[in-house]
Parts: structure tokens; C-alpha cells; sequence
């Protein structure tokens, strides 16, 4: 099967064109972390084997709590990933949408 980064990348897709940017609701939300380092050159390169594969829990494998977890780390109440320093989408920025794409891949 297509690895956790493919099935990703195709679902970011999806989520580009949902109303989850800071100003869509800034109010509704917990300030966001501060700004992430500048991109490396391999954005991957600090994920664990268990996080490519989707399980940033680290608790049975790729399952829906992985998203939930993410929103944890989002929100302050769990570590945040090393792993792309939680930008899972890419966009720039660790927000809730990261988790979002979590629990999107997990439904495909």
C-alpha cells in the first residue's frame, strides 16, 4: 500500500480548501506555538519510523488516535513532535489542520 507521506500528500489536497486559517477563526482557538525553523532540506528527517508511519502516539500502530494526539500536541497538552515540528501539511505552520490531515489519511 501507498506509504503514510504519499496518502498525506494526496489528502492535503482535500484540506487546502477548508476554512481552518488564522483568520477564519482566530478567536475560537489557543494561540499558536511559535514559528517553525526554516524547512530542511529533508523534511522527514527527524521523524521516527513509527511517525512516517502514521503512529505519533507511538500506541498500536496508525490508528484514529494519532489524530487525537496531534491535536493534543496542538494544543499544549502532549509533546510536540520532533517530526516536521508537527507540520504535517506542510503549510508552514503546527495548526490544528495538521491534525486534521492526520485523521484524514487514517479514514482513506
Amino acid at each position: 500500500g501507498a506509504s503514510f507521506e504519499e496518502v498525506a500528500a494526496a489528502a492535503y489536497d482535500d484540506i487546502c480548501d477548508m476554512p481552518m486559517g488564522s483568520t477564519d477563526c482566530a478567536s475560537c482557538w489557543p494561540s499558536s506555538p511559535p514559528p517553525l525553523p526554516p524547512p530542511s532540506p529533508m523534511p522527514w528527517e527527524e521523524c521516527s519510523d513509527a511517525e512516517l508511519g502514521g503512529d505519533f502516539n507511538g500506541v498500536n500502530n496508525f490508528t484514529i488516535s494519532d489524530a487525537l494526539y496531534v491535536a493534543q500536541m496542538w494544543s499544549g497538552k502532549a509533546p510536540r513532535t520532533a517530526c516536521m515540528g508537527g507540520d504535517l501539511n506542510g503549510s508552514g505552520s503546527f495548526t490544528i489542520a495538521d491534525a486534521v490531515l492526520v485523521a484524514m489519511v487514517y479514514t482513506l
